[in-house]
């Protein structure tokens, strides 16, 4: 039979799933599920709207589904909000459901709802109007709870009851007590797990408690996550069979050997400061796992009690002994072994506190909030500083109060005369501010861009994150969309998302806003299925819009045609051996880490020869370099000796660079996104990471990988605006290359220095 049209038969839609339990982040990938039923046949463009950061509401197209012979579907796909409280609506032909997001479990509106879409909200009604029904709205749909994107996600499949005391807050009490800290999200089974790897964007750690049973694409998209940046912690069970024939096995950096009985936990216990011993005299189940790579995070006389091991750019952190055995269950430190385990980076609120209340004039408080602001930094569009519209604004009001009163009262002397004077002070400074901003707007379009490209030597994963700020100098609508660069890419290689972007701030322009305008006061536009483009986005004259794209590709041959190295530690924490990198332009500003040294090169005998890394060209790590640990040399740290030459006193004095959140010099930046974590960065810059933690390269150092950090001049992405490119104003292109690092003979020692927790 002929598939009907939507529009003739639009299906009702029911069962509508947001986030994970109920659970989103603001500016984050979130999966969202409905079921649909309808006529068999029936061919369906379903479509997600949600708010921009602007307001502006964007539909996000989900896959075409048909329905089957049942007449029923499956719909699933991911969307983003960019506004810490919307209205979330689904669409299917004539068929809507809206869902109420926001900081609270109990959402009122914020905004009016138009009288056409004849809808009651259930946070108000807690029932539906007749003709909701008859559209095919879901009778009560499901609230939807938002957290801003510094509040960690920890998702917990199978028992585990450490996590329910692990982030509770100590300084409630009573009734009062609430996770302050961190969101722990219990999945009552697999189902929760999504199949796309963009749909687990919100999660900063999965953790799998004695229970793996994942499909097999809800397993590779797992994967495909841990590889790009995530992180998985896995408490095995007694029974070894239980991850060998799970989906895991297949792709998890480790290996059960066997079952075995553990006597001594004094290693591990030893990770958790200020809690008892564990008496285990009587043995404790567990199983013998072994890893080719990673770190032993601690260790017994018959093997390891718990490893975390790289993946990607990601990590997986095994526990092998039986955690719910009952003398561990009964252990005062196992809500600490949690913390251990999931390793979130958890800033104290005095140094929350402090921060930001630093950085308040600025409106800067994450490394995200100063990457928009280079972005938005045009050397042809003059802006104007908040204090000279406010000198202006009083200029104004000196002009039209005092000045035209001396002018009709003393010199005129006819009063009446400031109904005509009055109106000829607004034209003539509406005339002034029209030619003054003429003067210092830019009549042409312009565009800024900053690419971050990901090269994993042993994965062969390759990813590029791009942001773009386009201006406009005039009102209208564009169509954005991007593509890879040629040298980065294999055929039948996926094609570039883009979305909008927005900055984790509170304040006008930021994610973090609890209110705002209408909806239906800001213009909407659309983005395409897969985030392929996005079409009609309005930019407004003398504005600008700030655009964010990504992509990544798996491929152990491409990446080895990019690069190889053959580094060795040689037993002392040094490297040896050699990079060769064939991408298209010389490596400059570079530094290479490993364990907590930082090799850079020296500087050039001559002024006008900057050091480099040319392409195909084999590169020695001890060829012309200098050595330094590596937190020293990130924050700029010098020491320096003032002594007399005959006097064996003297005074030794530390200099450190100081980090600008206002500069515009993209490298600093770029430097701390790739090293924030090992470089204090928190404590140095005074701004928080948590928009771009997955860019922060610093968890895989510990794992034996080197990091060679650099920058390149050709680009990484091409935005296509209007069929046509924008050639940017400023472009920084910069690369970070994670290679393997093949042990030595002798252990590290300086290993054990490295903060495996905060």
């Amino acid at each position: 039979m002929p598939h009907a049209s939507a529009e003739d038969h639009s299906p009702e839609i029911s069962g509508v799933a947001i986030g994970f339990e109920g659970r989103a982040k603001v500016g984050r990938w979130t999966p969202v599920s409905f079921h649909l039923s309808g006529a068999p046949g029936t061919v369906v463009n379903p479509a997600v709207t949600a708010p921009d950061p602007d307001g502006s509401p964007t539909t996000w197209e989900l896959p075409e589904c048909t329905l089957d012979d049942s007449g029923t579907a499956r719909v699933a796909g991911v969307f983003k909000i960019g506004r810490l409280e919307a209205r979330i609506q689904i669409t299917a032909g004539t068929a809507n459901v809206t869902v109420a997001a926001g900081a609270q479990p109990a959402i009122d509106p914020v905004m009016p709802v138009p009288d056409d879409e004849q809808e009651v909200d259930a946070a108000e009604a807690g029932e539906s109007d007749p003709a909701d029904a008859a559209a095919g709205a879901d009778a009560n749909p499901r609230d939807c709870l938002l957290r801003p994107q510094d509040v960690p996600f920890i998702a917990v499949l199978g028992s585990a009851p450490g996590f329910q005391a692990a982030y509770l807050d100590p300084n409630a009490s009573g009734s009062a007590i609430a996770r302050s800290a961190v969101e722990v999200i219990e999945l009552p089974d697999a189902a929760g797990f999504p199949a796309s790897h963009l749909a687990f964007d919100s999660l900063d750690v999965v953790v799998f408690s004695q229970r793996f049973d994942l499909n097999s694409d809800q397993s590779t998209a797992l994967a495909d996550w841990v590889r790009r940046g995530g992180h998985v912690v896995i408490a095995l069970a007694r029974d070894a069979e239980s991850f060998k024939t799970s989906e895991l096995q297949a792709w998890a950096p480790f290996s059960v050997v066997r079952e075995d009985e553990f006597f001594e936990l004094a290693s591990l216990v030893g990770r958790i400061p200020g809690t008892p011993a564990v008496n285990v005299a009587d043995g404790i189940h567990g199983l013998i796992i072994k890893s080719a790579e990673g770190q032993v995070l601690a260790s017994a006389l018959n093997g390891p009690l718990a490893i975390r091991a790289p993946y990607g750019l990601g990590r997986v952190t095994v526990l092998a002994v039986d955690w719910s055995d009952s003398t561990i269950t009964a252990w005062t430190g196992l809500a600490g072994l949690c913390r251990y385990l999931a390793d979130v980076d958890l800033p104290s609120r005095e140094s929350t506190s402090r921060t930001t209340t630093q950085l308040r004039p600025t409106g800067v408080s994450e490394l995200a909030t100063q990457l928009a602001a280079q972005l938005d930094h045009f050397g042809a569009v003059a802006r104007p500083s908040y204090w000279a519209i406010i000198a202006l604004a009083f200029a104004f009001l000196l002009l039209v109060g005092l000045l035209d009163y001396l002018l009709v009262h003393r010199v005129l002397k006819r009063p009446q005369l400031t109904w005509f004077t009055f109106p000829a002070w607004i034209v003539f400074a509406a005339a002034a501010a029209t030619l003054g901003a003429d003067r210092l707007n830019s009549s042409e379009r312009q565009a800024n861009q900053f690419d971050l490209v990901d090269i994993d030597r042993t994965s062969g994963l390759r990813r590029v994150q791009s942001w773009k700020t386009v201006y406009s100098p005039e009102s209208r609508r564009f169509r954005v969309e991007t593509e890879a660069a040629p040298w980065l890419i294999d055929s039948a290689e996926p094609t570039m998302r883009s979305v909008w972007s927005g900055i984790p701030e509170s304040s006008f322009g930021g994610m973090n806003r609890a209110g705002g305008l209408s909806l239906a006061a800001n213009p909407p536009y659309s983005i395409e299925p897969n985030a392929s483009a996005l079409a009609n986005v309005p930019i407004g004259q003398w504005s600008s819009k700030a655009f964010a794209s990504t992509w990544s590709a798996d491929s152990q041959a491409v990446a080895e045609r990019l690069v190889s190295s053959d580094l060795a530690d040689n037993g002392t924490g040094y490297l040896e051996g050699t990079v060769t990198h064939h991408l298209p332009d010389a490596i400059t500003e570079w530094c290479l880490a490993y364990g907590n040294i930082a090799v850079f090169p020296k500087d050039s005998e001559r002024a006008d020869v900057v050091p480099s890394i040319p392409p195909g060209v084999p590169w020695r790590v001890d060829d012309r370099t200098n050595r330094r640990r590596l937190k020293t040399y990130l924050q700029g740290t010098s020491h320096q000796y003032i002594g007399d030459s005959d006097d064996s006193s003297g005074q030794r004095t530390i200099t450190t660079t100081t980090y600008d959140p206002l500069g515009l010099d993209p490298s600093p930046l770029a430097r701390m996104l790739t090293y924030y974590r090992v470089a204090d960065g928190l404590g140095y810059t005074g701004l928080r990471n948590t928009s771009l933690e997955r860019s922060d390269l610093s968890r895989v150092i510990p794992l034996k990988r080197a990091v060679l950090f650099g920058r390149i001049a050709s680009p990484a992405a091409k935005y296509v605006v209007d069929g046509g490119s924008v050639q940017p104003q400023e472009r920084w292109t910069f690369v970070r290359i994670v290679l393997p690092v093949t042990p030595g003979e002798a252990p590290d020692p300086r290993d054990f220095n490295f903060p495996e927790t905060r």
